[in-house]
């Protein structure tokens, strides 16, 4: 009943005007509710359950009383109306603009390998639009058969592979390998694809490569802690024992995954409000039935005599807790730079600032012996050689951090990602200059579909209205701005470059989440599910861009026609 009075409520807006026909009604209201299924990602039974019991519900509905979408009928419709349009729309769009990137990566299922084929694209009346274009099963995890798929998907979809401006993925040697990747044979087929290296992987792999130089293993010991608590009540409860020993309010140890951009920070964090209790747990558990990691790590700096376990004992802060207190210092640095390249405000234009604002960071940190204020407050309580030791330590993380970013990443002054960041339309005063705009078509490989004394015009019109530019929005809601209110010139060679720059992903962040909407409908209570019918909910979730009851301003209008004439049709029932 709760259900159904969540439901009733969206269907205040699904129910249609006076003057159109009842059978028009009734179908734009089954259309409605499944769309409003899909997005809040409900069972088809429960759905069927509705259908069956809504005339009950509603009594005083006469459209509610016809309303027969049950499960067939709504996976049907999902399969083989929703999914498809969304997948026609973003194929129409993808036509009307001059370039697109392509991202892709691979996730398991069960014994199913999938893979989406993703795209980013800039529109001149909207930004940055990001969609999912396709989504199939492969076994093969080839570069060979990445490429193919790729390939049949765009040239079926009757698109150019010469619009494909930049392929994304993470940074496995099968889709950037210098000889046969997945890359490599984009680029042989298409000479101005560019290389959008997913540089979340970048940052979280920088913090992993150095952490690799200390003498502890961090990441290792976080793991190991956590694990001795999570799947044992009775650790749990001496665990508590121990923090009102300490009186320290018991918070749950996060999970750390080396796998996940963002989990050691919070870990590390969480670790810390507990650490005095922790210690004292493993301490009281003495040297014989602890790790001989964790052993090590936690009764540095404690005397040998643990039978009394004094609270001070526990509270004592030695060189190892000055790791902690480190991380706990400099991995928000890391965390800032991918919390951004994960925002979808974020764009091309804005990733050098970021990525020399850590750079900076660094460097700056390494040069004045700053380790965090905590770790300030321990050195006093250490002898010189153990002061020298873990700056040494400290010293030999920067200098990995650094040199891992700097093959990585150009930081140079003509670097690619700092003539991008030109382009940006913030600043009060144009950085973009002539000699840079001009420059752009050769490096990006499209001279060819650039006219150079248009551009110049077009490059004066910008000019001239520079400073009545909005500057609070995101850049690439700027540049649509400047397109959208500036029709007296065409700017066709301008929308090229800045469509082929903007479409540039900045990271893999779109493809993950994508996985991680995937993993949230295809459960173990929906396993029944076919490839085609997820793909078309992944479609629907994605490439719709309106609300639960927005959808009946599509249903009315002349565009949404041709999704009604399908969702009537007996053809939704025969695979497509």
């Amino acid at each position: 009943m709760v259900m159904a009075r969540k439901t009733s409520k969206c269907l205040d807006a699904f129910f249609i005007k006076k003057h159109a026909s009842e059978e028009i009604s009734i179908i734009n209201s089954e259309v409605a509710l499944i769309y409003h299924n899909v997005k809040h990602g409900l069972s088809y039974n429960s759905l069927d359950c509705l259908a069956k019991n809504i005339s009950k519900f509603i009594p005083d509905s006469q459209i509610a009383a016809k309303l027969t979408c049950g499960r067939t009928k709504a996976s049907a419709i999902t399969r083989n109306v929703l999914g498809p349009y969304s997948q026609e729309k973003v194929i129409s769009e993808l036509k009307e603009c001059y370039y697109f990137s392509v991202a892709s990566d691979a996730s398991n299922v069960g014994n199913l390998k999938t893979f989406p084929y993703a795209v980013q694209y800039f529109n001149c009346n909207k930004g940055i639009c990001r969609k999912l274009l396709d989504f199939y099963e492969e076994a093969e995890e080839t570069s060979l058969d990445i490429y193919n798929c790729l390939k049949k998907i765009t040239t079926d979809s009757n698109l150019s592979m010469d619009q494909i401006s930049a392929y994304s993925a993470d940074n496995a040697s099968v889709n950037y390998g210098a000889h046969n990747s997945v890359f490599q044979k984009l680029k042989e087929e298409n000479n101005h694809i560019f290389k959008a290296n997913c540089y979340c992987h970048v940052v979280n792999n920088c913090v992993k490569y150095a952490l690799k130089g200390l003498d502890v293993d961090i990441e290792s010991i976080v793991i190991k802690i956590y694990n001795e608590f999570s799947s044992s009540a009775l650790k749990t409860k001496k665990l508590k024992e121990c923090c009102e020993f300490a009186q320290i309010e018991y918070k749950e140890l996060l999970r750390h995954v080396p796998t996940r951009w963002l989990s050691l920070l919070p870990a590390i964090d969480r670790l810390i409000r507990s650490w005095p209790a922790v210690k004292h747990y493993f301490l009281s558990k003495g040297r014989d039935n602890c790790h001989k990691v964790l052993w090590d790590f936690i009764s540095e700096g404690c005397s040998t005599d643990f039978m009394n376990n004094d609270d001070e004992e526990c509270k004592k802060e030695g060189k190892n807790d000055c790791y902690l207190f480190f991380l706990s210092n400099i991995l928000p640095e890391f965390t800032k730079v991918i919390l951004l390249l994960e925002s979808e405000s974020f764009t091309i234009l804005d990733i050098d600032h970021a990525m020399r604002s850590l750079h900076d960071q660094l460097k700056s940190r390494m040069a004045d012996n700053f380790f965090g204020s905590k770790v300030r407050d321990i050195f006093r309580k250490l002898d010189e050689e153990e002061r020298a030791l873990f700056k040494g330590q400290v010293h030999i993380f920067l200098q990995r951090a650094l040199k891992y970013i700097e093959e990585r990443y150009d930081f140079s002054t003509d670097g690619i990602y700092k003539k991008f960041e030109l382009l940006s339309l913030k600043p009060q005063e144009l950085k973009l200059t002539w000699e840079v705009l001009s420059e752009l078509p050769m490096i990006l490989n499209i001279e060819d579909a650039i006219n150079i004394d248009s551009l110049y015009s077009e490059f004066a019109c910008l000019k001239t209205v520079y400073r009545e530019l909005p500057k609070d929005l995101p850049n690439d809601e700027i540049w649509a701005y400047f397109f959208r209110n500036n029709t007296s010139t065409n700017f066709d060679n301008l929308k090229k470059i800045v469509g082929f720059v903007l479409s540039i992903p900045t990271s893999n962040a779109f493809c993950e989440r994508i996985f991680s909407l995937l993993n949230s409908l295809w459960t173990k209570e929906r396993n029944r599910m076919s490839m085609d019918l997820i793909k078309s909910e992944l479609q629907t979730r994605i490439n719709f861009d309106v609300s639960c009851s927005e959808i009946l301003t599509v249903l009315q209008s002349s565009d949404g026609e041709k999704l009604i004439k399908m969702a009537k049709s007996s053809e939704k029932y025969f695979k497509k």
